[in-house]
């Protein structure tokens, strides 16, 4: 039988060589996820901003433009225009910002995101969501944590799992993150993908962890970064956070120009799921036999050593993770056709 053998040690410490997703990677467990099934919104999942503006754009969010239809959670942008209330409704600890009293909006737009019982920190999140293409309509998938009571989390910061700026082609997007250490995006990228649109059903998500951000769409990485590195404080992103999903306009950018057609555009979502990893940090484990690995308890350990009797069948598919090293020991062996990915996770289980 034709065999890779490796014939060392192998320590991951601060390395990876590859990120897995749920689909094949059984660490994964399932926290929590919504279909959307009833038609209905579960308020207690989300909460859907009102009469709120972000950085003062010229557009109202309205819960109005938030709803569920044919199992899909839909957002909708359009030319309605609106004036802030006299009261605005101010949901408390959210991103979005109270609108200016007595301003006119020329657009109305959508915004939902998670209540505070459904933060998320660390894990993979991941969407299945489809919008037309239109030059000068903006969405996103993304996640935050804002000041509360005035007083700021260990770092006000922000991951955009995907954002369309209103200038992107339809096989286009932005990944970002957002610390409040450094102010500005010089960590943004812009991603260009063959036989990809927006316009289509695509799944993007992100691994995150306290040390890394890895992205995906439709469930293959394109980027990872350490974001405790870029962070002058050291911190990284770290606090817990509410996912949100938003669609918004940039008027200059808009195609027809807004000042000739009115429109609606909107964006649907599928589902959403969220994952969390399974910890047995405080273990050190030695697999020697395949007998091992059939009733492998899949939980990150503190180290793995793989012994040399072992050998892998043929066209199997394993994921090992560990806090300090995973250790192949000469003679163990991985037959063609199959595949071992090794990946250094750290133990976030306190903050789980």
């Amino acid at each position: 039988m034709n065999r890779v053998f490796f014939l060392m040690s192998i320590w991951l410490l601060n390395y990876i060589i590859v990120a897995q997703t749920p689909v094949n990677d059984l660490h994964w467990q399932l926290k929590w996820e919504d279909h959307f099934i009833t038609n209905t919104l579960n308020d207690l999942i989300w909460f859907k901003a009102h009469n709120c503006d972000h950085i003062d754009k010229p557009y109202l969010h309205l819960a109005k433009n938030v709803w569920v239809e044919n199992h899909n959670l839909v957002l909708e942008v359009n030319t309605d225009k609106a004036s802030c209330p006299m009261l605005p409704y101010l949901p408390t600890n959210y991103a979005c910002e109270t609108c200016n009293t007595g301003k006119q909006y020329n657009y109305t737009t959508g915004w939902i995101n998670t209540t505070p019982r459904y933060n998320t920190q660390f894990g993979y999140i991941e969407a299945k969501i489809k919008f037309p293409f239109r030059k000068g309509v903006g969405h996103a998938f993304w996640v935050f944590v804002k000041d509360k009571d005035g007083i700021p989390p260990t770092n006000s910061a922000e991951i955009d799992i995907f954002e369309t700026e209103g200038w992107h082609e339809s096989n286009q997007f932005g990944t970002h993150i957002h610390l409040v250490n450094n102010g500005g995006d010089p960590f943004g990228q812009q991603h260009t993908f063959s036989n990809y649109s927006y316009a289509n059903w695509n799944t993007y998500a992100v691994e995150w962890d306290s040390e890394r951000i890895t992205w995906y769409l439709n469930g293959k990485s394109f980027r990872t970064l350490n974001h405790k590195n870029v962070d002058p404080a050291g911190n990284g992103i770290i606090d817990p956070v509410r996912i949100i999903f938003s669609i918004g306009v940039h008027p200059e950018k808009l195609v027809p120009p807004h000042s000739t057609v009115p429109f609606q555009e909107r964006m649907y979502v599928d589902y959403i799921k969220v994952y969390s990893l399974k910890y047995d940090c405080t273990k050190n484990v030695t697999i020697n036999n395949f007998a091992d690995f059939a009733n492998y308890n899949y939980a990150v350990k503190k180290s793995i050593t793989l012994n040399g009797n072992i050998t892998m069948p043929s066209n199997s598919n394993t994921c090992l993770r560990a806090t300090d090293y995973i250790e192949l020991l000469p003679g163990f062996e991985v037959p063609l056709g199959a595949e071992l990915y090794l990946n250094n996770t750290p133990c976030d289980v306190i903050k789980q």
